[in-house]
């Protein structure tokens, strides 16, 4: 989801960020404006960013890295998460509550 966001400085115009072998973190920037406080001497960026998740065999950091605004509104269709991926992520969740659990 694209959200307008400020920063202490200026954004590249992408960020890909694999998790592991299979996901990546995906991080979209498109510079705005400059805004200074006269109060306290700073500038803030602003960029209209989006960030999402995506598998990587999908969408490459070469595919990014193409054309970052291509992706400055893609919003990635939860639906399409394979049953495994899903089973997965919720045995990881249970694992890692079991050991806060145990060893709290």
């Amino acid at each position: 989801m694209q959200v307008r966001a400020m920063f202490s400085e200026k954004q590249p115009n992408y960020r890909y960020m694999p998790i592991n072998d299979n996901m990546a973190d995906v991080f979209i920037y498109k510079f705005i404006e400059e805004v200074k406080n006269e109060e306290d001497n700073t500038t803030q960026f602003v960029h209209d960013m989006n960030e999402f998740r995506v598998n990587i065999s999908e969408i490459t950091e070469d595919m990014i890295k193409e054309n970052p605004m291509k992706y400055l509104t893609y919003n990635p269709d939860k639906s399409n998460i394979l049953l495994e991926e899903r089973i997965s992520a919720l045995e990881d969740a249970v694992l890692e509550m079991a050991g806060v659990i145990y060893n709290g």
